[in-house]
């Protein structure tokens, strides 16, 4: 493995050298590896490594990674993917990777987890599924039936019955995540549009019922403008100080 003359100073000789919990660095996440060899120059101590040994350390880290809790679970992504009602082609897509990836990723006997931008994405979202508690949904449930007009029934009732019907219709999608390239740039057309269509149509029950999801006024732009699934439905207040919701459709 190791025993050359050094490529450093050219006098000493590399010599293979044990070390205990050794430090790396891999895709930005620092970790230890148990047992590494590594070799210093017995005349000037550069440090030599070698490409199998290294390739050693990746398959261990890959190892730690798929029982680590650090991770998202297959179990979570799913519950990611079926809280926002869409199939694996779907969800891949919106978080801008591929079926065959997001299927391994969801496997229980996964043999590599998912890249930590990928990572973040899917633990933001499923922080955000998850603070979605029973006050926040009361008062949602509330605006839906003030804004069709339908009396509202017991808040029980609407609970136990309703929920992930009105969920489903109204409830934001978290879509300030998946920040693309093409998302960033400034196409004052696009929003000028967005704006004018939401501002135009009227809150009528056909619309609420077919809201997919709602966001800010960036949100809304960065997900009309990466997925041609989707348009625009309209504008709304939940009060008159904040800064106005966009809703928008599946078509």
């Amino acid at each position: 493995m190791f025993d050359y003359r050094c490529p450093e100073c050219g006098r000493g000789t590399v010599l293979g050298t044990e070390k205990q919990n050794y430090q790396i660095r891999v895709d930005g996440v620092e970790f230890y590896i148990p047992k590494a060899v590594i070799g210093i120059c017995d005349s000037c101590e550069a440090i030599n490594y070698d490409g199998k040994e290294m390739h050693r350390w990746e398959q261990v880290y890959k190892q730690w990674q798929t029982k680590s809790e650090r991770y998202v679970s297959p179990q979570q992504i799913k519950e990611i993917r079926k809280s926002l009602l869409l199939n694996q082609n779907e969800f891949a897509d919106y978080i801008g990777v591929s079926r065959q990836s997001l299927a391994a990723w969801e496997n229980e006997k996964r043999a590599q987890v998912q890249p930590n931008n990928v990572d973040i994405i899917l633990r933001i979202l499923y922080d955000e599924i998850g603070r979605i508690s029973r006050p926040v949904s009361q008062k949602m449930f509330a605006e839906y039936y003030r804004r069709t007009g339908k009396a509202a029934p017991a808040q029980e009732q609407v609970v136990s019955e309703n929920k992930e019907e009105i969920l489903s219709r109204i409830l934001p999608i978290t879509t300030y995540t998946i920040i693309r390239e093409k998302a960033q740039k400034n196409n004052s057309s696009i929003f000028t549009e967005i704006v004018r269509l939401c501002e135009t149509c009227k809150q009528t029950d056909t619309y609420v019922n077919s809201i997919w999801g709602t966001g800010e006024k960036s949100e809304t732009m960065t997900i009309l403008m990466n997925n041609d699934k989707f348009s625009p439905s309209f504008s709304y207040n939940l009060k008159k100080k904040d800064d106005p919701k966009y809703a928008y459709s599946k078509n």
